[in-house]
């Protein structure tokens, strides 16, 4: 004669088991944070494309190109890259891909300039 107890603890049992194995299993892949990608373009395509999508999207001007981050020749390449989103949209929307292609041609038109740029001696100005 068997325990009446014993069965049910060995049903208990099996089913707690059960459950491990199963919680385990659906678990084998560890779970990885849903962090974005870090960009692998350089700062200044970076830069000139979330300023210039942000004058595109109606956001206010965040000030100065020195409080932008911007060198001198980046401020002057993100007023020309708006002024040029500007006339495209006149016709139309701008075509995909536009800002990021165009914010990538002016950082390497700046870094050839700044490549080719006759040294400057230290000091003011």
């Amino acid at each position: 004669m068997t325990d009446p107890h014993s069965a049910r603890r060995a049903a208990t049992a099996a089913a707690l088991l059960a459950a491990l194995l199963l919680s385990t299993a659906c678990s084998s892949t560890p779970s990885t944070p849903s962090v974005p990608a870090p960009s692998q373009e350089p700062p200044c395509v970076r830069q000139l494309t979330t300023y210039l999508q942000d004058h595109l999207d109606g956001r206010p001007d965040l000030g100065d190109y020195q409080e932008l981050g911007l060198s001198a020749a980046e401020a002057r390449a993100l007023r020309a890259l708006r002024r040029q989103a500007d006339e495209l949209r006149g016709s139309g929307p701008l075509p995909s891909g536009w800002v990021a292609e165009r914010a990538r041609a002016s950082c390497a038109e700046i870094e050839r300039g700044e490549a080719t740029a006759s040294p400057k001696p230290p000091g003011w100005p």
